[in-house]
C-alpha cells in the first residue's frame, strides 16, 4: 500500500502486515486533481493544492501517513488499479479516520451547530426552524455533490469514523452525530450509519437501491465502486460499459442465495432477464428482504441463461404448452410476510427458455407461510428448472 507521509510529502510502501496508521480522504473529484505521475513536477501548480491542504489538516490532527485516491494509485498500471479498486473498501474500513471533504459547503458554526451533535432528525428541523445559519448551513450539507457519486457510498459506509469537513477544512461533525440527517439524505437505515459493520446483514436489494440515484463518471464504475460493499472481486475490464453491473450481479449470485437481488422494476415494457440491467432498477427496493418460506435449489448462471427453479410440472416445462408462469420470491417487505414479490416469466421465442415480462413495476401476491406459490400448496406443486434468457 503506497502512503504519503505528511510532513515530508513523499510517498512510502508498505506490505500488507507493516502498514502503519493512516487517515484517508473521500471528496469528488474535479477536473484538476493530482495524479501519481504529477505528483512530483506540480508542487507549484493548482493541482497539488489540494493534497497539501489535506496532508497539513492531517498532520494538525496527529496523523503521520495518509491516502488519497487521486495520487496514491498508479492508474498507468493495470494491474495496479485493479488492485486498488478490489481493496478499497477494505482500505477505508482499516483506515483510522476518514476526511469527507465537501468542497461546495460553507459550515457556519453557531451556539446553535456547537450543541447539535446529540439531536435527533426532528430536533435538527427545529433549530433549523430558529437559526438561519444552521438553516443554510444544512441545506448545503443536503445539497452537495458528494451524496450523489457513486464511489461516496462505499467510503461513507466502510470507514469506522467519518469527519465532514467543509470547502475550508473546517470540521462539520461526523457520521455518527450526522446520522439522522445523512439518512433522509441517502435513504440509509441510521442503524447502518451509527454502526457501519452491520451493513453486512443489510440485503441485495437494499443495498442496491443506496447506489441506484448515484452516478459516475465512467460506466463501468456504477458496478466497480459496489465491490466491496457486496464482498466481491472481480477483473476491471473498461470499455465492457453496462456488462460490468452483469458481470457484478453474477459474482453476487454465486455466492449468495438473497432472492432479493431479483426484486427490481424496470422501466421496459418487452421482455427482460432476471438481473437488472442497471441500478436504477431498484430504486424503490430499499424496504425488501429475504425471508425462506420455502426451499429453492441453488440457481446458477450458465450459457442458456439463469437456470432457476420454480414450482412446475416438468412436462409444462418440456412440451411448450405452458406459455407463461408466475412465481414468488423468497422475500418480504418491512416486517410484512404475508406478501411476496411476484414474478412472470413467458416462453421465449417457442424454445426451451424463458424471459421476465411485466416488469415496470414489482407486482407483490398474497404468500402465506409455507406455500410455494400464490396459494398453493408445497404438495400440488414440484419445483422444475427452466433457464432465464439474459441479455448480454
Amino acid at each position: 500500500m503506497r502512503l504519503l507521509h505528511t510532513a515530508k510529502l513523499v510517498f512510502e510502501e508498505f506490505f500488507e502486515n507493516e502498514v502503519p496508521p493512516y487517515a484517508i480522504l473521500s471528496h469528488r473529484w474535479d477536473a484538476k486533481e493530482l495524479s501519481f505521475q504529477e505528483f512530483e513536477d506540480s508542487r507549484a501548480s493548482p493541482k497539488f493544492e489540494k493534497v497539501k491542504s489535506f496532508c497539513a489538516f492531517a498532520l494538525r490532527n496527529d496523523h503521520s501517513y495518509v491516502w488519497v485516491d487521486t495520487c496514491c494509485i498508479d492508474k498507468k498500471s493495470s494491474a495496479e488499479l485493479s488492485e486498488a479498486l478490489n481493496s478499497m473498501f477494505t482500505w477505508y474500513r482499516k483506515a483510522e479516520i476518514c476526511y469527507a471533504h465537501l468542497s461546495d459547503v460553507v459550515w457556519t458554526v453557531t451556539e446553535t451547530v456547537a450543541a447539535a451533535s446529540d439531536l435527533n432528525f426532528e430536533l435538527w428541523e427545529q433549530c433549523e426552524q430558529s437559526d438561519p445559519f444552521l438553516r443554510l448551513s444544512l441545506e448545503q450539507f443536503r445539497e452537495s455533490a458528494w451524496f450523489t457519486r457513486g464511489w461516496t457510498l462505499q467510503e461513507l459506509l466502510a470507514p469506522v469514523k467519518v469527519l465532514f469537513l467543509d470547502c475550508n477544512w473546517e470540521p462539520i461533525f461526523t457520521r455518527q452525530e450526522l446520522h439522522s440527517v445523512i439518512s433522509g439524505i441517502t435513504g440509509i437505515n441510521p442503524l447502518y450509519l451509527q454502526r457501519p459493520r452491520l451493513v453486512t446483514q443489510a440485503s441485495v436489494a437494499e443495498k442496491m437501491s443506496w447506489i441506484s440515484r448515484r452516478e459516475t463518471s465512467r460506466v463501468e464504475d456504477m458496478a466497480y465502486c459496489l465491490l466491496g460493499l457486496f464482498n466481491v472481486n472481480m477483473p476491471l475490464l473498461y470499455g465492457e460499459g453496462k456488462k460490468a453491473f452483469l458481470r457484478l450481479q453474477i459474482q453476487i449470485i454465486s455466492q449468495s442465495d438473497d432472492e432479493s437481488i431479483f426484486a427490481w422494476a424496470g422501466k421496459q415494457s418487452g421482455g427482460a432477464g432476471m438481473l437488472a440491467s442497471w441500478p436504477s432498477a431498484f430504486s424503490e427496493s430499499g424496504g425488501i428482504s429475504p425471508c425462506h418460506r420455502w426451499h429453492r435449489p441453488p440457481y446458477t448462471m450458465t450459457n442458456k441463461g439463469l437456470q432457476l427453479y420454480v414450482p412446475a410440472r416438468a412436462e409444462d416445462i418440456a412440451d411448450g404448452s405452458k406459455k407463461s408462469i408466475k412465481f414468488a420470491l423468497n422475500c418480504k417487505r418491512g416486517n410484512d410476510e404475508l406478501e411476496a414479490p411476484v414474478i412472470e416469466l413467458e416462453r421465449y421465442k417457442a424454445s426451451v427458455r424463458w424471459r421476465r415480462i411485466n416488469c415496470r413495476e414489482l407486482q407483490w401476491e398474497e404468500a402465506p407461510p409455507g406455500t410455494q406459490i400464490c396459494g398453493k400448496a408445497p404438495s400440488s406443486m414440484q419445483c422444475e428448472p427452466l433457464f432465464v434468457h439474459q441479455a448480454r
